[in-house]
């Protein structure tokens, strides 16, 4: 009888230890949970922290001879000089010679500033950060270095016509409009016109504008789609992967053809890659020490997976908008989503 109780007691206590150890299991996925939250909170912050430190990078040696064309610069501001001296407001109040003047540097970081970034221009930048980037990495100065690399992938990714508000080019064309102020041969009109330009990028590269902008940039999403893109009927879908299979060599073509891209900080880079290997469909196609690379053999997607970043590419918007989908679903927590371009 009292093995029976004994026995009765043992089953009772080893349910209650099973509870209690699926309680304490509870708790450490949730705690870990939150931990991955936080880190991935905290990496977005660093991670637009670097952006804006990014500006700073100007004044490294790399970037001492970097600037837009000077011709094609004096042109556009003699161009927005020869616009009429006396506008009207809808009141058909006529506008001061200040407000004038702000309305031509408005129209100088609005209209001008993009149309200065040239493919040209764009790879002077690429090539600066890149050597900057080693150069700082070799005398230790490991956080600039990271702002440089944040920098070179951030412009690798963005659009050309996105860039014009980053703070790294404001500084660039600060500087040229400061020399361009000094030049004995500018005329009176013309100074006037560049110290208003310059001092609307000065006051515009150091308030809240900026930060917002970049803030967005960050967060960008498609303005046409109001499910955040992820939500595509079946039938589209399916005439992607038909029109995908009869085109696609996953050999054949490289990722440089793959404009549409999406970044993500990687959070377990082993359950990742392994959770990527796993996948049916997806080739691994290099395997460094530091990266790994996969493509798929029927749809067309490449992955880039560092120790800390994803970088998904497709061909087109509607493309990477599956593929997001589909990474997110299977990488769960252990990835979180940083910017998305579309270089169509």
């Amino acid at each position: 009888m009292a093995r029976k109780k004994n026995r009765h007691l043992n089953i009772a206590h080893k349910r209650a230890k099973r509870k209690q150890d699926a309680k304490s299991r509870q708790r450490q996925m949730a705690l870990r949970k939150q931990r991955m939250l936080e880190s991935a909170k905290s990496d977005e912050e660093q991670l637009q922290d670097r952006i804006m430190k990014s500006g700073l990078l100007v004044d490294e040696p790399e970037f001492e001879n970097i600037g837009f064309d000077t011709d094609l610069l004096r042109q556009n501001v003699q161009e927005l000089l020869a616009s009429p001296k006396v506008e009207k407001n809808a009141g058909d109040v006529e506008l001061t010679e200040e407000n004038r003047l702000k309305a031509i540097s408005e129209r100088f970081r609005d209209e001008v500033l993009p149309c200065l970034i040239t493919p040209n221009f764009l790879q002077q930048i690429s090539q600066s950060l890149k050597a900057c980037e080693t150069r700082l990495k070799r005398i230790g100065a490991r956080e600039k270095a990271e702002i440089a690399f944040v920098t070179r992938l951030f412009f690798d990714l963005a659009e050309p016509a996105s860039l014009s508000l980053h703070p790294l080019i404001l500084n660039i064309c600060i500087r040229m409009l400061e020399g361009l102020s000094a030049q004995s041969q500018l005329a009176e009109d013309e100074r006037e016109v560049v110290q208003s330009i310059l001092s609307d990028l000065l006051t515009f590269s150091q308030g809240e504008e900026i930060q917002d902008y970049q803030s967005h940039t960050i967060h960008q999403e498609d303005s046409d789609s109001p499910d955040n893109g992820y939500e595509q009927s079946s039938e589209v879908a399916d005439e992607l992967v038909d029109e995908e299979a009869s085109v696609y060599n996953p050999l054949t073509i490289p990722p440089e053809e793959l404009p549409a891209k999406a970044l993500y900080k990687n959070l377990d880079w082993v359950k990742v890659r392994q959770t990527i290997e796993m996948r049916d469909g997806y080739q691994l196609v290099a395997d460094a020490e530091q990266q790994v690379e996969f493509t798929h053999t029927t749809q067309q997607r490449y992955i880039t997976l560092t120790a800390d970043r994803l970088l998904l590419q497709c061909p087109r918007k509607a493309q990477l908008k599956v593929a997001m989908q589909e990474i997110e679903q299977l990488c769960g927590q252990s990835v979180f989503y940083l910017a998305k371009i579309v270089d169509e």
